[in-house]
């Protein structure tokens, strides 16, 4: 994996855009990657609320480096209880994907959640996710492009 921190860190700054929830509900997401913290940690801050204002999903997202070298991410929202730990991967220099679970138990509740740099510049913020007995599905996703 390359550093996903630098990867990151590219993306610090507010990010607005829409999105569709798993109930095919139009939102407007917003996303805040802060500087990273001695370049072996970034936070991260993502809203999806209704035109009303309503909020679907609050989360705030820690990335960062162990001291062995693995990258780690916890995560706290609103629609998942407590603090969960994700495991990191960074399968392109422009993409990283935090998991929580073992996607093939079936038991659980698993959750991928997918940020993607597209070829114009935005980002791809998506969510995959499965309750326990459910297959994994896509389920949210939304384009955000980098506000002033």
């Amino acid at each position: 994996m390359t550093n996903c921190i630098a990867f990151l860190a590219k993306l610090a700054g507010k990010w607005e855009g829409s999105g569709i929830n798993h109930e095919g509900q139009d939102y407007k997401g917003k996303a805040t990657f802060d500087a990273p913290v001695n370049e072996s940690a970034i936070m991260i801050r993502f809203q999806a609320a209704a035109a009303d204002g309503s909020i679907y999903h609050f989360e705030t997202l820690m990335v960062g480096k162990e001291p062995d070298g693995d990258f780690t991410a916890y995560s706290a929202s609103n629609n998942v209880p407590g603090i969960v730990h994700f495991s990191v991967s960074q399968p392109t220099p422009e993409s990283l994907v935090l998991t929580l679970g073992d996607l093939a138990n079936l038991s659980t509740f698993r959750e991928v959640i997918t940020m993607r740099v597209g070829a114009g510049g935005e980002l791809i913020h998506a969510f995959a996710w499965a309750m326990p007995g459910e297959a994994m599905q896509d389920r949210s996703s939304a384009r955000l492009f980098p506000i002033a």
